[in-house]
């Protein structure tokens, strides 16, 4: 995306985000990208849901409303980065 934009994708940073989360380390993680925190928690809940016998349905109502929520706070986190020039 920054090779076509000249931009850094919305996602940037957000392995090193979940990363240093998983590790602990949630300043450091939020100063990286800010959902990474929250898709480590999503991720975690999930897990356990699964593993305590929750069947995963794509079609379930919630999942959509998770979904879209999740894209239009990355996009919307991303402008702002934009606009304060904060992506790598």
């Amino acid at each position: 995306m920054k090779i076509v934009t000249g931009l850094g994708c919305p996602g940037c940073g957000m392995t090193r985000s979940v990363s240093a989360a998983a590790h602990g380390r949630i300043l450091e993680s939020l100063r990286m990208h800010a959902l990474g925190p929250a898709i480590l928690l999503l991720v975690v809940a999930l897990w356990f849901a699964l593993l305590f016998g929750a069947k995963a349905r794509i079609d379930h109502p919630w999942t959509t409303k998770v979904l879209v929520g999740f894209v239009f706070a990355l996009l919307a986190y991303w402008m702002v980065r934009v606009f304060l020039g904060a992506v790598p």
